[in-house]
């Protein structure tokens, strides 16, 4: 049986977890709904990602997400490339 200071004390931790995640997830193009479903079923704050292969730089709103992004320039063919997701309940 657990007392009330242990009680406490596990909900207060639940209350500070964040999660991070690194992923390569090959390309982002068509994958997005994928991407962010796996996130949420293991409830990531935040996810690296690498190998988005999107040009340019910028960030976009996905679902729950931010994906703040940067890849090879806009007038290259578009391959490696990074990014970090991060959930808009941490953003905020």
């Amino acid at each position: 049986m657990m007392t009330k200071a242990r009680l406490r004390k596990k909900r207060i931790c639940k209350k500070n977890t964040v999660k991070f995640a690194a992923w390569n997830i090959l390309s982002w193009s068509g994958r997005s709904h994928e991407i962010i479903t796996d996130l949420h079923n293991f409830k990531i704050d935040f996810c690296a990602i690498s190998e988005t292969k999107k040009n340019g730089k910028g960030t976009v709103s996905v679902d729950d997400y931010i994906l703040a992004y940067s890849g090879k320039q806009k007038e290259e063919r578009a391959h490696a490339g990074v990014g970090l997701l991060i959930h808009k309940k941490i953003h905020e």
